[in-house]
């Protein structure tokens, strides 16, 4: 259902789902002709490493692998990096006095990063647990975590 703001909530529509399946073919079929120019002409880059492969061995890798590991991880780059990007914008946003911190001081960038794929997952499938002792938690009171306890308040 979307609101009035375009904000998708729950499901789409049968004709919505219908439409980003047709989408989803359409974009397949492109990385079909993507790897088969790779095969036709190799480069010097990813996609004509795997076509070389293939060429050398067709049993050691098929041309369908190949475009699945094009399909698949053209998507997972586009997808987790917009997602950790507007994750962490959104929590940073929502917890100014962490902005100001990282303004003052950039070395907390990477821990930043880390808490925001931690407690904002990238990934509705994928959750990260808290690897370290943590001085301080966005939802919590610092020291509240222990080595590889989950965030009580992120579930």
């Amino acid at each position: 259902m979307r609101q009035p703001d375009g904000i998708l909530l729950g499901w789409p529509a049968v004709a919505e789902q219908t439409a980003i399946a047709a989408g989803m073919a359409r974009y397949w079929r492109y990385c079909e002709r993507f790897v088969a120019d790779r095969l036709a002409e190799p480069r010097d880059d990813f996609t004509s490493d795997h076509a070389r492969v293939h060429l050398d061995d067709p049993e050691a890798l098929s041309v369908d692998e190949i475009v699945g590991v094009i399909y698949g991880l053209s998507f997972a780059g586009h997808e987790t990096t917009t997602n950790l990007t507007t994750n962490a914008v959104r929590r940073l946003l929502e917890h100014r006095d962490q902005w100001k911190a990282l303004c003052a001081d950039p070395t907390l960038v990477q821990g930043a990063v880390e808490e925001v794929l931690r407690f904002a997952s990238t990934s509705a499938s994928a959750r990260r647990w808290l690897g370290w002792k943590s001085a301080s938690c966005w939802s919590c009171s610092p020291g509240t975590h222990r080595t590889s306890d989950w965030c009580p308040t992120s579930t």
